[in-house]
């Protein structure tokens, strides 16, 4: 009987984490649109930013590390993505976002330190 509560348990944690990356994956797709599209946007960052917990509402908005970056280069602040978008039309922008997933049946972690991650990039326009 405890095989069979570790099988069943361990089928809806892979589930669960299923989920999560499905809903990053499409969070992350949109807010790498958001931050592609706004280029004429004082407020590049934040709009890609809030695209992405819209997107995510699933999961915990405090749980997800977001990376933002311009041609390769990582702009941590409105103003850093602004002038990186101003001379960087064609050029690519990229969102990486990544939540820990919770992998632990019957008080064991089968994965400790698991993060699901997805990475989108978009061109400037």
């Amino acid at each position: 009987m405890p095989f069979l509560f570790l099988v069943f348990f361990g089928i809806v944690k892979f589930g669960v984490a299923l989920n999560r990356n499905l809903a990053l994956t499409d969070a992350t797709r949109a807010s790498a649109r958001q931050l592609a599209v706004g280029r004429s946007s004082a407020a590049t960052r934040t709009d890609a930013l809030a695209q992405l917990y819209a997107s995510a509402a699933t999961l915990a908005a405090g749980t997800i590390t977001v990376k933002t970056s311009v041609n390769g280069t990582e702009c941590t602040s409105d103003a850093a993505c602004a002038s990186a978008m101003g001379s960087a039309p064609g050029a690519s922008a990229t969102v990486l976002a990544s939540v820990p997933c919770d992998l632990s049946i019957m008080g064991r972690d089968f994965a400790p330190g698991c993060k699901i991650s997805s990475q989108t990039t978009e061109r400037v326009e």
